[in-house]
């Protein structure tokens, strides 16, 4: 998935990197050499505990940073917020959300930087290319952006609806309802219940989804959960689009709930297909955007305790 573990070694590389080169093999001419925007702070070396020299570099990272510009370098910006998410990954929580607040607070009075900001960070920490997603920290540009009298509201039609899918599905929220269409063709709510839930959204012509349902399908300890009613699994296409899905699903488990909804992504963050959803017994989600062994894994293990 997104998440992976960088090594000390390589992330006390990139937060010492000062600029990097890109050289034309057609013109065979000096590389050119394209600046970061300043200097990225290296953690102080007698500092040697792992998480304390992270906390050092999210707090102190943007210091060095010229607040007074109007505007800067898109892609050098965008450099610097991906050097900064590494020790964001490793630092402890609350110090990652204070130190966002006290970047947002200030980027406040300055439109254009903040709205430069927040193209970085859904580039870094929500896009599709992002090498890590932290959800809890997008919302928290998106929330500021969308305050911001003096951005257009052009400008935030996409962070909107961004924002919207977002804040109704952060890991800790409560699952929200949504409709759809079962494979009988019965219009139902979905509404969490108080068991484990399995949401796997995903389209019945998509081979990685069937590879994942396959996952859980084979699971015979969560299909034996399943047939006990101990934990719910859906599978749901997030669209009506496709007119074949009902006869694509009919070798689905009879015990799942399986169904297709054109509404469900106003209410639920779907950015891969697929992607899961655990929801708890207090009708809280407790994962999403895992892979179906983290999901299998998961409720089995809460399930034995």
């Amino acid at each position: 998935m997104k998440h992976s573990i960088m090594t000390y070694v390589f992330v006390a590389f990139l937060v010492v990197i000062g600029a990097f080169n890109a050289s034309s093999q057609e013109t065979q001419s000096a590389p050119m050499v394209v600046e970061t925007l300043f200097e990225y702070p290296s953690a102080p070396e007698e500092m040697q505990d792992w998480t304390e020299r992270n906390n050092w570099l999210v707090e102190n990272f943007w210091k060095p940073f010229d607040f007074k510009q109007k505007s800067v370098g898109q892609f050098q910006l965008d450099h610097a917020f991906k050097t900064w998410t590494y020790p964001m990954r490793f630092a402890n929580k609350e110090v990652v959300n204070k130190s966002v607040d006290k970047l947002i607070a200030t980027l406040a009075k300055h439109p254009t930087l903040l709205y430069q900001f927040t193209r970085s960070a859904e580039n870094n920490i929500y896009g599709s290319q992002a090498e890590v997603w932290i959800d809890e920290v997008y919302v928290k540009f998106l929330n500021a952006l969308i305050k911001c009298k003096k951005i257009s509201d052009i400008r935030k039609v996409r962070y909107q609806s961004q924002l919207n899918s977002l804040q109704n599905s952060l890991v800790g929220s409560k699952a929200q309802k949504f409709d759809f269409i079962d494979r009988g063709g019965k219009s139902i709510t979905f509404s969490p219940e108080a068991k484990y839930t399995i949401i796997e959204f995903g389209h019945s012509d998509c081979s990685d989804c069937q590879i994942a349902r396959i996952h859980l399908e084979t699971n015979q300890k969560l299909q034996q959960l399943s047939k006990d009613n101990q934990v719910l699994v859906y599978f749901i296409i997030p669209d009506l689009d496709n007119e074949n899905w009902v006869q694509q699903v009919s070798d689905y488990p009879h015990h799942w709930t399986v169904g297709a909804s054109d509404s469900v992504e106003e209410v639920y963050d779907i950015r891969l297909s697929p992607t899961f959803y655990l929801i708890g017994p207090d009708r809280n989600i407790l994962l999403k955007n895992v892979t179906a062994d983290e999901v299998v894994n998961t409720v089995i293990q809460l399930l034995e305790q």
